[in-house]
């Protein structure tokens, strides 16, 4: 596979991001992933780094993407403009100046990051005194 470009450029399409916990941090990683979540939105392991399958695609800058912007195209998702096809469902990403394909790893559900824990219910009180009938 012979990418045209290095990345992808400009005003993009993204219809995933990778998102990468080593390169950001866990907490911010999961800020960004938190930050992109709606209904449909779907998050997988992808080695170490995580995947945000969107349920449509969003526009945005890629060099201003909260991570590595993937593209949909010919039934795969590439971070890089590819001439080659793939097998449908394969991610395309180059790493450490190779072309790799990727098969996204198992769910995750982000649920677990959320703290829930225990909070303190505030008794209610009265502002004043009730206004007076009409």
């Amino acid at each position: 596979m012979t990418p045209r470009r290095p990345l992808h450029t400009g005003s993009i399409l993204a219809s995933a991001l990778v998102v990468d916990p080593a390169l950001l941090g866990a907490r911010t990683a999961r800020a960004r992933v938190l930050a992109l979540w709606r209904p449909g939105v779907r998050l997988h392991a992808l080695g170490e780094r995580l995947l945000v399958l969107l349920p449509e695609p969003i526009r945005l800058s890629a060099c201003d993407a909260p991570g590595l912007p993937l593209v949909a195209r010919d039934g795969l998702l590439s971070a890089l403009p590819a001439h080659s096809p793939a097998p449908p469902g394969t991610l395309i990403l180059a790493e450490h100046g190779a072309v790799r394909t990727l098969e996204p790893g198992p769910a995750i559900d982000p649920a677990a990051w959320l703290d829930l824990g225990p909070l303190d219910a505030l008794e209610p009180r009265s502002l004043g005194e009730p206004p007076a009938a009409l």
